[in-house]
């Protein structure tokens, strides 16, 4: 048994005799590394005395004077002996979906641990060799601070933005000191110089200004004495410095990106962006993907091709390998090996790597659970010269999944001085967020008590923030505590921080809704919908709708589980689950007799109920019914096993032409909330027996209606995504005046736009849009019942009743719809790809601004 997975540490006063040595090194890396003699590894951490009194200092809650002892006062559940460290403590829930679904997890990690025992390893992992070395070569993190102000002209720092190697970012990430640009705009004077404020330890500080001198050599450097900056240099430095561009939307096939001709630094960059940080719609992504290759794997294929690319060898650089790390790790599991080979390969290759590489390549390590891969990280890291700082320390608390030992690295970190800084005591709480949930829960603590608890414990620094918030709601979820979760949302909300994401996402959101599927509670999920739309949140993705559907389904109500698919169907955010089951609906399929089988069972569909109402025609009214106009004379015409198929083809098509233009027009819940009452009113009903003069069919037997609105124009553009639009929200206004200059100073931005416009003789294109749907609405009376009060169900009702022969004679002008929505199209593709051969100016990156992918520079190949 091998003592890194198991928790036998408590047997570890028994092995401070034994020689455990955290690094082999040879006396040239010692030397190098100014390494001590290797010593015995302790069980207590030696503490000094600044280190000593400032964490006394910064406590604030007597008579604990640290947050490691504040956290002993607090009750602790011993984790198994048997069990490994990195699996979390398996308790028993308190429903069967609960319990099965913390089994399968509980699977899962011992699965990933015995893959990684059966591997032949010279060093066997272990988590005691990790945190000795952490400790043996992580700097004390005093609280002294320096401040400086670097002044360079505007040539440099146009030198400092378009360097591959040596630009601010990277100097940022080696040096690990917080920077602040400013570059003067072209309305300044021209006598006004950039400047770059400094802050870190001293020696961070001053590896930052030798790495600004190999670029700029005429600088000149300020000492600043705390806040004695000036009013306007702090209003003036408030462009942080990013280390990546942000997400767009992309609406062609990723090796349909041209590539540069000549490979530079910045193009190269900019490339490797544009790959990775495209978000492609999964509508177009079935429509430009065929075969078994996805946009992921094609993204990945090109990752790795253009890495090994001989013409690109020359520009490849530091910050490019980040933004490719960054996906792929973020990606999955299934990733990992891919990130791997390219951070050895490029390592091999001298290429220069920073610490930020190493975390990145650690964090793949944490999220698959495997001690081996992050033992072999830090060793490397610390081989390669690089000092762990807060996020490797974080990361290797992340790993380990009990309390004990997390309370025992805590106490490593204490030493260290990271709880100085609110980061760091932020970074801690978000880590033992669930530990405290759990605890309130077993103790019956209220959330206010629960958060009174924690402000206490780690201090006036500590926040909700939005992944301590998320790791609260698990827990809530698991016992089905959704009350307390809605009052965690609502803290959330009320939150704020500078150093960290606050309020829920929509992540919290698929939490809560994942455990409701579990625990069978709708009506708890739709509430929970019906809070954060309250409050403004309205962000689904389909993740949501696919947990949505999958609960409507095994609860097996009809209404509901049609409202999902319409909702997500015109929301552009159906999974292949959904669509598969929505196929299987309209066909007769298994899957549709356990939908509808407590409706069957009380004979809804028997002759002694005298429903003239099908139930081929039941589900296809519910699923397609916003389309029916246009799938009638199509289910007339053809017939046979493959109509199922057509019939969804072509609905889906309709769908994504609509989504484009028009959204709903009810909330999600509400609209939720309609349907469900439909199917317990429509089963209360069958089973009440048939009723006597009842003819026709039903009103509870008709879908819910979706009432349909016109997007606004700044979301039907395409080419800006919806993250943009929140970080617009987030950054506030001094940012957004930053984007305002550079899109004047940008002079192709207005040819752009001036182009898309003269198209039709200077009328914008979404007018034209507007115009055909305007013209259409005259000729369908579908397409008016849209926009009009009168309900779309009792139209697509009438269109049952008729005749077969007068539903075939309107077949044909009903087929208008398509060449409108064709007609649409090309012209929103025409302005997506409007433009290939414009050749605009570079955007500067110490703004936000959404990055141009199509147009690679001046030397993008035809």
């Amino acid at each position: 048994m091998l003592t890194g997975y198991m928790l036998s540490w408590r047997a570890w006063p028994r092995l401070c005799g034994d020689r455990v040595y955290g690094l082999s090194l040879t006396t040239r890396r010692r030397s190098i590394l100014r390494c001590p003699p290797r010593t015995r590894i302790r069980t207590t951490f030696s503490r000094s005395e600044s280190s000593s009194a400032s964490a006394s200092a910064s406590a604030s809650t007597p008579p604990a004077f640290s947050l490691s002892q504040r956290l002993a006062e607090l009750p602790l559940q011993p984790h198994p002996e048997e069990k490994t460290i990195l699996a979390e403590h398996q308790v028993e829930y308190p429903t069967a979906g609960e319990r099965h679904a913390g089994k399968r997890r509980l699977h899962r990690v011992l699965q990933q641990q015995r893959y990684h025992q059966n591997r032949i390893h010279p060093v066997p992992p272990d988590w005691r060799t990790i945190l000795h070395n952490l400790v043996a070569w992580t700097p004390a993190q005093g609280v002294v601070r320096e401040k400086i102000k670097v002044v360079f002209s505007r040539d440099a720092a146009s030198a400092l933005m378009s360097d591959g190697e040596n630009n601010v970012w990277n100097i940022q990430a080696r040096s690990g000191c917080a920077m602040a640009a400013h570059w003067p705009d072209e309305s300044a004077p021209a006598d006004e110089d950039a400047f770059i404020i400094i802050a870190g330890q001293p020696a961070a500080v001053g590896q930052a200004v030798d790495e600004i001198l190999c670029t700029v050599k005429k600088v000149a450097v300020f000492r600043l004495d705390g806040d004695s900056t000036s009013a306007q240099e702090s209003a003036e430095a408030t462009t942080k410095v990013r280390n990546h561009d942000g997400p767009y939307t992309l609406t062609v096939r990723a090796d349909q990106i041209p590539q540069p001709s000549v490979w530079t630094p910045a193009n190269f960059e900019r490339y490797v962006a544009s790959l990775t940080m495209g978000r492609m719609p999964g509508s177009v992504a079935r429509k430009v993907y065929d075969g078994t290759e996805g946009h992921k794997d094609t993204v990945v294929r090109l990752l790795l091709a253009v890495f090994k690319d001989p013409a690109a060898q020359a520009a490849i650089t530091t910050r490019a390998l980040k933004i490719a790390l960054s996906f792929l790790v973020n990606a999955g599991q299934s990733l990992i090996g891919p990130a791997r080979e390219l951070f050895y390969s490029l390592w091999k290759s001298g290429l220069r790597i920073d610490l930020d590489v190493f975390n990145l390549m650690a964090s793949g390590a944490v999220l698959a659970k495997n001690l081996l891969a992050f033992q072999v990280i830090i060793r490397s890291m610390i081989l390669s010269g690089h000092e762990p700082n807060l996020r490797t320390w974080l990361l290797f608390l992340s790993m380990v999944e009990a309390e004990e030992v997390r309370r025992y690295i805590i106490e490593a970190m204490e030493t260290k001085g990271f709880f100085e800084t609110p980061q760091g005591v932020i970074g801690v709480a978000q880590v033992m967020a669930s530990h405290d949930a759990l605890r309130a829960i077993r103790l019956g603590q209220s959330v206010q008590e629960l958060l009174a608890v924690q402000e206490s414990t780690y201090g006036p620094h500590w926040r909700l923030t939005t992944r301590a918030g998320n790791n609260m709601l698990e827990v809530f979820g698991r016992y089905g505590k959704f009350d307390d979760a809605k009052v965690i949302l609502e803290a959330m909300f009320g939150s704020n921080c500078v150093y960290a994401k606050v309020g829920p996402n929509t992540s919290s959101l698929n939490t809560l809704l994942r455990h409701c599927r579990l625990q069978g509670r709708i009506d708890d999920a739709i509430g929970i919908i019906k809070l954060l739309h309250e409050r403004g949140f309205d962000q689904y993705d389909e993740i949501t709708f696919h947990i949505l559907f999958t609960t409507a389904w095994h609860l097996q109500r009809p209404h509901l589980a049609s409202a999902v698919s319409r909702y997500a169907h015109l929301a552009d955010a159906t999974s292949w689950r959904m669509r598969q089951y929505v196929i299987f609906f309209l066909d007769d399929h298994d899957k549709r007799k356990r939908l509808l089988k407590p409706l069957a069972k009380y004979g809804l569909w028997d002759e002694r109920h005298g429903w003239k109402y099908p139930q081929q025609d039941f589900v296809r009214n519910l699923f397609l019914c916003d389309a029916r106009h246009m799938l009638e004379p199509l289910s007339i015409s053809m017939t046979g096993d493959r109509i199922a198929g057509r019939l969804y083809e072509k609905y889906s098509d309709w769908a994504f032409s609509t989504s484009r233009l028009r959204r709903p027009a009810v909330p999600l819940g509400e609209f939720l909330e309609k349907a469900l009452a439909r199917d317990r009113q429509l089963l209360e009903l069958t089973r009440s027996g048939p009723q006597e003069n009842r003819e026709g069919t039903p009103d509870l037997m008709l879908p819910i209606e979706m009432p349909l609105e016109k997007k606004s124009r700044s979301r039907v553009k395409l080419g800006v995504s919806r993250t943009e639009e929140n970080e617009l929200a987030e950054d506030g206004a001094e940012n957004h005046h930053a984007r305002e200059r550079t899109k004047h100073r940008n002079p192709s931005n207005a040819a752009h736009q001036g182009k898309a416009e003269a198209r039709h003789g200077g009328e914008p294109i979404y007018s034209e849009i507007e115009r055909l749907l305007r013209a259409h609405e005259s000729e369908d009376d579908m397409a008016e019942g849209l926009h009009n009060q009168q309900p779309v169900c009792s139209q697509t009702q009438r269109a049952l009743e008729r005749p077969a022969s007068e539903n075939g004679k309107e077949a044909k002008p009903r087929n208008s719809q398509e060449s409108v929505y064709s007609e649409i199209e090309s012209l929103l593709a025409g302005l997506e790809l409007e433009g290939d051969d414009e050749q605009p100016a570079a955007i500067p990156n110490t703004t936000e601004t959404a990055p141009n992918y199509y147009n690679t520079g001046a030397d993008q190949s035809r």
